[in-house]
């Protein structure tokens, strides 16, 4: 039975469904921060687009022979096909919901996204984007903040509205703030050139600022907006977690419970929205 659960977990951590639907429920919580009218048909474009974007970086990466010794690379290596599968289904999905939002036109508007995604791990000119000091955490960060909070605020028409822009910064020093406890787990694997924040200033500096930007997160949610004091207990509770960072902790400590952070977002609104 455990070795049944063990799979299932694997497949849904591994099979990149968990940090898909991390993207859906921070897409979901600008709505529900924004009072806006949810659109079902965006969030299923947000999960599959996801699932696309980070199906095709794991097999490019197999495929070009970049790997790491890890629980979850075997479980790549030994599910392939598996992954072809997802993503020729989420590029078919994601193609009919992208036109179903959006006309062509539009499609340029969303360009400087796609090109990150399809380019973070294809080289260009022997290099990847996120072999490129310092720019992958930022590349990273600003494609989660902009997919979550400024395509929903344009869906809605609310680019211009501050609170828009306060839950854009907010998402972008959040997923930032993810990226660094990764970056330590890969920190014997990472080539030097990298220059990732562990690898500059070490691990133990390299969680105390991934805590230090959570606070910061909470200050300026306190500070800035009202809407965004939904998402306190979030911060709270991904410090208790990033506190238990270490170079020791397995693969699903972070694939699944750092990443499931993100999950939280929505539930957060919801629960202290009703009390307030």
């Amino acid at each position: 039975m455990i070795a049944v659960i063990r799979k299932i977990v694997e497949l849904i951590v591994y099979g990149n469904i968990w940090i898909s639907l991390g993207a859906v429920a921070l897409a979901l919580n600008t709505f529900l921060v924004m009072n806006w009218v949810i659109t079902d048909c965006f969030l299923l474009l947000v999960f599959f687009a996801t699932s696309l974007s980070y199906c095709f970086q794991r097999v490019v990466r197999h495929t070009s022979g970049n790997v790491i010794n890890s629980a979850r690379h075997q479980w790549v290596f030994n599910q392939k096909k598996f992954l072809y599968i997802l993503i020729i289904l989420s590029s078919c999905i994601s193609g009919y919901l992208f036109f179903s939002l959006f006309s062509f036109h539009e499609l340029l508007y969303f360009s400087p996204l796609i090109a990150i995604a399809l380019f973070y791990a294809v080289n260009i000119f022997s290099k990847s984007l996120r072999d490129i000091p310092f720019i992958k955490i930022i590349l990273v960060a600003f494609s989660w903040a902009a997919v979550t909070v400024l395509i929903p605020a344009y869906i809605n028409e609310g680019l211009y509205a501050n609170d828009i822009w306060i839950l854009f910064a907010l998402n972008f020093i959040y997923i930032f703030t993810l990226i660094i406890p990764f970056d330590i787990r890969d920190l014997d694997f990472d080539e030097p050139e990298k220059k990732t924040i562990p690898q500059l200033i070490g691990i133990r500096a390299a969680k105390h600022t991934a805590i230090t930007l959570l606070v910061v997160c909470g200050l300026l949610s306190l500070l800035l907006s009202k809407g965004a004091l939904f998402l306190i207990p979030v911060y709270i509770v991904s410090i208790i977690v990033l506190f238990q960072v270490n170079e020791r902790k397995k693969e699903l400590f972070y694939a699944f419970g750092i990443d499931g952070l993100i999950l939280l977002f929505p539930f957060s609104t919801w629960i202290v929205k009703s009390y307030i």
